[in-house]
């Protein structure tokens, strides 16, 4: 599913009900979709020196992603997860409901303004 093809870039940090999640994009090098993400994003690749919510991890040949954090990936391609669940003896899938609003907007989830955690200024650090 991920490999040292693709490149990783931050797109979002908030709150919701007093989790944090993160918002990773996912794209496969040198695509239109990763064009647009280098211009728009911050790139952060998969290393834990830049990235420490999802990254390579050479010590135990796998991925580590993060406890503290939701970490939320959106991939720019179609991804077949079937080999993943494969891998993972025992993998399986299962209903998720939702919850809320049951629909979203173009803007996004609003910012909690009074989170000290995810709202980050200049004068802050």
């Amino acid at each position: 599913m991920i490999n040292m093809f693709h490149k990783v870039y931050f797109a979002d940090f908030y709150c919701y009900n007093d989790q944090h999640y993160v918002t990773l994009v996912i794209a496969h090098q040198d695509t239109w979709e990763d064009h647009f993400c280098t211009k728009n994003l911050l790139l952060i690749g998969l290393n834990p020196d830049t990235n420490q919510f999802f990254f390579w991890d050479p010590v135990n040949g796998g991925f580590f992603c993060s406890s503290s954090v939701r970490v939320e990936i959106l991939y720019t391609q179609d991804v077949n997860v079937v080999p993943a669940f494969a891998m993972t003896h025992g993998g399986s899938y299962s209903t998720v409901e939702t919850f809320g609003r049951k629909w979203s907007s173009s803007k996004g989830m609003k910012k909690n303004p009074k989170c000290k955690q995810c709202n980050l200024y200049v004068d802050d650090l």
